[in-house]
């Protein structure tokens, strides 16, 4: 609705006051009729807006629904969220965005979604979250790397998840190698890269997140499902979670562009929880290997000292079983930065 977006822009500039509709028709060069059609698309668009007659609309609430207007409104980054595209249900967000970077949108650009009916994480599981209760979004990345590089984006998304997660619950986050945030050994949000690349190039990359933030699915694969609301006790407001994503993201790919891995790696290991732990790796092809977790290589690929001395490197796979608890005094949470 970018007319009414207009009219929103105005009430925004005055805050708690009334502007009259006079006034907005003349900054418009709209006719009032039109301006009272924009305030009517908006409250059914859940914005409260009062009228009072001879006085004016003031703005009064604005609903927590992921649209352009609300998304943008506060901010402040560099790349991302420049071009924001929202849709009331889709497939998912990554097929949005795939083909929005086939098509040549710009790296940043943001695709949200209320509702997904074909949501999904990795090796194509379904990912189920009811409408306009969580996030479900993608972010259109083309770094300058490699195709074997790509991974850092999946570290460098988890970080920043779980940093804007912890600041804005004050939760103790931790990331599952590696692609899941946990919390008090609940999942609560997921990351899907993928990725199209020319000559062994990145042309453009897509990275789509899940969270649980006002509702979890009854049922879960390994790890239980947990929501934010529920672990907090309160509802969370989705849009400054949303922003404060984005803000950590942006400030951490620019780093990464200019400083190569060592900022995303740093970031990561604040969050990561399986280190010094023994695990059980299975990997895509059906072999699984067991041992202690010695962190990840600058590519995100999962370092595991073998029983026999060996170091493994695993670029794909997943710890489903955890043999013995990571090396932490009794009673230590995961770390969070």
């Amino acid at each position: 609705m970018p007319a009414a977006g207009k009219v929103l822009t105005w009430l925004r500039k005055k805050p708690g006051e009334y502007i009259s509709g006079e006034e907005l028709s003349r900054r418009l060069a709209v006719s009032r009729t039109a301006v009272w059609k924009h305030i009517h698309q908006l409250r059914a668009a859940g914005y409260v807006i009062e009228a009072v007659p001879h006085v004016g609309y003031c703005l009064l609430r604005a609903p927590d629904r992921l649209l352009p207007d609300e998304i943008a409104n506060g901010l402040r980054t560099k790349r991302l969220g420049r071009k924001i595209f929202c849709y009331e249900s889709t497939t998912s967000t990554n097929d949005r965005a795939l083909q929005l970077a086939a098509d040549g949108l710009p790296e940043g650009t943001l695709v949200a979604a209320e509702h997904q009916t074909r949501g999904r994480g990795r090796r194509e599981r379904e990912w189920l979250s009811p409408a306009r209760c969580n996030l479900l979004f993608s972010l259109i990345f083309r770094p300058p790397w490699a195709a074997e590089q790509a991974s850092r984006l999946t570290l460098m998304m988890a970080a920043a998840v779980a940093a804007a997660i912890h600041r804005e619950t004050g939760l103790a986050v931790y990331i599952k190698w590696p692609n899941d945030i946990m919390i008090e050994n609940a999942k609560v949000a997921g990351i899907l890269t993928e990725m199209q690349a020319q000559a062994d190039r990145i042309a453009f990359a897509v990275c789509g997140v899940g969270i649980n933030v006002n509702s979890a699915p009854a049922r879960a694969r390994s790890y239980p499902a947990r929501s934010l609301a529920k672990l907090v006790g309160r509802p969370v407001g989705r849009l400054v979670l949303l922003r404060r994503i984005l803000h950590e993201t942006d400030r951490l790919y620019a780093k990464t562009l200019s400083q190569g891995s060592r900022p995303v790696l740093d970031a990561w290991r604040q969050h990561a929880d399986r280190n010094g732990a023994r695990v059980r790796v299975a990997q895509p092809d059906g072999q699984v290997w067991s041992g202690r977790v010695m962190g990840v290589d600058e590519n995100g690929a999962l370092r595991l000292r073998l029983k026999n001395g060996e170091v493994k490197t695993l670029r794909s796979g997943e710890i489903n079983r955890v043999l013995t608890k990571p090396e932490r005094a009794a009673g230590e949470r995961p770390r969070a930065c």
